[in-house]
């Protein structure tokens, strides 16, 4: 038996997708690699288990034929050995097989087929599901591909913004190593500077590290609340001023308000949702941000109210989705990624918190955060 099936004539000079077919019965084998060979498939065949995983060990197939009974080691045996293997498993089996027992048929999927043909098939049956599997592998290879260059191209922009956040940290320590020449206001603005590249390089350390481990695990303790917002709330005064706008911080609860959080996932949040506010938010009008304390058997609360175009029904639907098509737009030509929103959700539920949204077109907007309330002494 040779390793490929010789078509009666030339196939298409340029093959569709190869495929593996293994079957006990050479007479099976070569009806089923005629057909695929006449369609334009590049075949390969197989005879026993062992046979079959010598070819793959030589070629990685797009998709695998297998019929269910074979002396030695059967189909669904060598189905789950192939799914067992992280380098194969990824190789969509279709089984073909005379058995048509529902009971096989269950084995089969359960065992990592992705469908069952049964025998005598149909011509047009069978090549529609080789072309949909075919088709379905290669869209998660592409997906593969693609997630692989998103994380190459975001560790490139990460190592970048690293580097220059690295120099403006030094040229801010610098400045504040002579604030004591500096009038006040721009000494805050020194100190201000300081602070946020620490934070931000800190911040890509963290993105760096999450794409060669995965996402961290986050940090609980108890936290703050209230010095978490004062100092967001100051970092952002600047740039509210900026655009003729103020900021209002009411603060309900009685200082400290302890919550249990991650710091730097609370910064994140609160970073996205005054940054939001603000952008959208109209020149000569307040932001307004209020700290709650804990009622009842729910944690404290940070309300952000804005006087923005607020969100029609369907914006309220796509807000917190990544790359959400908003109707509103920034009121001083900012730019938009459609992120920040969507991280501050994600970033709330891990914490074990809720956050959502209330607002009407025309009358502004209002995201409320809720945190777990902490215990003990709450960390600054």
């Amino acid at each position: 038996m040779t390793a490929s099936i010789q078509p009666p004539s030339a196939p298409p000079s340029r093959p569709c997708g190869c495929i593996l077919v293994v079957d006990d019965q050479p007479a099976n084998i070569q009806t089923v690699g005629t057909l695929l060979h006449a369609e334009g498939y590049d075949v390969m065949s197989a005879t026993s288990a062992e046979q079959a995983l010598q070819r793959l060990r030589a070629r990685r197939p797009d998709l695998l034929l297998l019929d269910m009974m074979m002396p030695g080691t059967s189909g669904l045996e060598l189905c789950r050995v192939l799914t067992a293997k992280p380098s194969l498993a990824d190789v969509p089996v279709i089984f073909l097989s005379a058995a048509d027992e529902v009971g096989l048929i269950t084995a089969a999927l359960e065992a990592g087929a992705v469908d069952y043909v049964t025998k005598p098939f149909r011509r047009a049956e069978l090549l529609g599901r080789i072309r949909t599997h075919i088709a379905l592998k290669a869209a998660r290879d592409a997906l593969g591909r693609l997630a692989e260059e998103k994380d190459e191209l975001l560790n490139l922009m990460a190592h970048d913004l690293k580097n220059g956040l690295a120099a403006i940290r030094l040229h801010a320590e610098f400045l504040a190593r002579h604030a004591a020449d500096l009038e006040p206001s721009a000494r805050h603005c020194v100190d201000t500077l300081t602070h946020e590249a620490a934070r931000l390089s800190d911040c890509i350390g963290e993105l760096l590290s999450s794409q060669v481990s995965g996402p961290q695990p986050l940090r609980l303790a108890a936290l703050d609340l209230v010095a978490h917002v004062r100092e967001a709330v100051d970092a952002h005064r600047a740039l509210a001023e900026a655009k003729g706008q103020w900021l209002d911080l009411e603060i309900a609860a009685a200082a400290p308000c302890p919550v249990l959080a991650d710091a730097a996932a609370l910064r994140q949040v609160l970073d996205n949702l005054l940054s939001n506010a603000t952008k959208f938010s109209p020149p000569g009008r307040p932001v307004r941000v209020e700290v709650e304390p804990a009622g009842g058997d729910d944690g404290p609360l940070v309300r952000v109210r804005d006087q923005g175009p607020g969100f029609t029904e369907e914006d309220q639907r796509l807000v917190f989705r990544k790359y959400g098509r908003l109707s509103a737009k920034p009121t001083g030509g900012e730019t938009s990624t459609g992120l920040g929103l969507s991280i501050a959700k994600r970033l709330t539920d891990r914490m074990g918190g809720r956050l959502a949204l209330q607002s009407q077109p025309g009358q502004g907007a209002v995201f409320t955060m809720r945190l777990p309330a902490g215990a003990g002494e709450p960390e600054r």
